[in-house]
């Protein structure tokens, strides 16, 4: 039966969320082994998806370095990995595959997100893909969750102690300043009660 390219593209997504969890070698294996047990897919349908699978992994470090570019350097392990493989897949498509417009492939990676990942996801990945750096950075936001909130309390701690510590030392500093004035102060006094001590006698 020849399969939607709805269904190609979801096919493929499929496959490639495998990358993370095996070899090269291994990920061969598990392709061989899911068209074994789809007899049902037409041979033209399994030549083009394993050729686009072929042609991704080979473009991989490319694909990646241009996620994390796009991401302005959002690590990727922290990414989560149907968000990474759908990335892959619509970021092959826009800068390799002629025959998919960029709307299209964007447009198809959201429809991956709505079914694959969490209800905040397709905001984040349109939101990279179309370059909307604040959309996406609020689909992180909503992805992480409690988790994102934990992250900046992380951060404000620290920021929030060395503020204290500068406070602490502007202070001691303040108070040394008095008192070596105010030593000073009676010193001054004292030589000047015995200047007008030894003068009266």
């Amino acid at each position: 039966m020849k399969m939607s390219r709805r269904k190609v593209r979801e096919t493929i997504f499929l496959l490639l969320f495998r990358v993370e969890f095996n070899t090269q070698e291994e990920l061969q294996e598990q392709i061989k082994w899911y068209f074994e047990e789809r007899p049902d897919i037409e041979g033209k349908d399994q030549i083009y998806i394993e050729t686009k699978i072929g042609s991704i992994l080979k473009r991989l470090p490319e694909i990646d370095e241009q996620i994390h570019s796009i991401c302005e350097g959002w690590r990727l392990e922290r990414l989560g990995k149907p968000e990474l493989a759908i990335l892959r897949l619509a970021v092959y498509e826009i800068t390799n595959d002629a025959n998919i417009p960029t709307g299209v492939a964007i447009n198809e990676a959201v429809e991956l997100a709505k079914i694959y990942c969490s209800e905040e996801a397709p905001r984040f990945v349109n939101g990279v893909l179309a370059g909307d750096w604040e959309q996406a950075w609020n689909g992180i936001k909503n992805i992480l969750g409690g988790a994102w909130n934990g992250m900046v309390s992380v951060i404000k701690s620290p920021i929030n102690l060395i503020i204290g510590l500068m406070n602490g030392l502007l202070r001691a500093a303040q108070i040394m300043q008095n008192g070596v004035a105010k030593a000073l102060r009676l010193d001054i006094c004292g030589i000047d009660i015995c200047s007008e001590d030894i003068s009266k006698s």
